[in-house]
């Protein structure tokens, strides 16, 4: 492991206290600076804004995740198909060309 990764590693294990999680969130890091890196070639302390962009990645994903996950003490009736996937999309496709 890269000596930048390490620090940033343990960053991400002590937010997530998972490692899978922690290696999910060290590799959204760098995606999420490639796209800003004409903004990012100026900045003096990339590692802080590492972190910093980490510690931001994190709690979106836990808002995110705390807002779908509805827990239930029962299973659906049924399992997701690919067949419910193509119903949705047409009408989602459908609601927005009425919306137009």
């Amino acid at each position: 492991m890269d000596a930048h990764q390490r620090p940033l590693m343990r960053l991400a294990y002590l937010l997530t206290g998972e490692v899978h999680l922690a290696e999910d969130l060290l590799q959204s890091v760098p995606v999420r600076m490639i796209g800003r890196w004409p903004r990012l070639r100026h900045i003096d302390n990339l590692d802080a804004y590492a972190r910093k962009t980490m510690v931001n990645q994190y709690i979106s994903w836990r808002r995110r995740r705390d807002s779908d996950e509805v827990p239930s003490a029962e299973p659906p009736d049924r399992a997701y198909s690919s067949e419910d996937s193509a119903v949705l999309r047409i009408v989602l496709r459908q609601a927005l060309m009425r919306a137009t």
